[in-house]
């Protein structure tokens, strides 16, 4: 998925600016899709208006220098579905967890337990707010992806929590070896 589908799919529920459409992105309701930065974003945004997908206005504000505001336009809802029809790449999981957990064995036993509690300390955070959102959405496809993520952080949840002696038993408890070159 690209970053144009995520923001027409954005701007197909409401005018957004590209700081709106980068939080939506990260913090909002569009958090499980794909992460975008700033400059794809309004690469992007640029590319739709370029092609008649997004119409811009600029929203004068006291004291503040004007913004862009986007709006979808029909040709725009036209591609959205037309991206959407096409074939789906598979899912990526990326984790800075699972990398400290790639060099658990290089590390004391008790940074990897703090790490290890944190980890699943997030998951249930993730979850708690996923619960919350789920009680504030009423679209059923938007609550559908909701409910499925739900489901996927628990499974994840339980494998993890099942397993996570394994990790910490990979690592040292005895000083940290220094592989530091002379």
């Amino acid at each position: 998925m690209n970053v144009k589908i995520l923001c027409l799919a954005i701007l197909h529920n409401h005018e957004a600016t590209g700081y709106q459409i980068r939080n939506l992105s990260i913090n909002g309701k569009y958090g499980y899709f794909i992460e975008a930065g700033y400059n794809a974003i309004y690469h992007a945004l640029a590319d739709l208006e370029q092609d008649d997908f997004a119409s811009c206005r600029m929203e004068k504000s006291d004291g503040k220098p004007a913004k862009k505001v986007y709006a979808i336009t029909d040709a725009g809802c036209a591609e959205l579905i037309r991206l959407l029809s096409q074939n789906i790449h598979s899912d990526i999981m990326r984790s800075e967890f699972l990398l400290f957990a790639r060099f658990a064995s290089f590390l004391p036993a008790s940074l990897v337990k703090t790490r290890v509690e944190e980890h699943l300390a997030d998951m249930n955070d993730k979850i708690a707010s996923l619960n919350n959102r789920l009680s504030e959405e009423a679209r059923e496809d938007e609550s559908w992806v909701i409910r499925h993520a739900i489901r996927s952080l628990k499974d994840i949840r339980t494998d993890f929590n099942n397993h996570k002696h394994e990790l910490i038993e990979l690592a040292q408890t005895g000083p940290i070896i220094s592989y530091a070159k002379s």
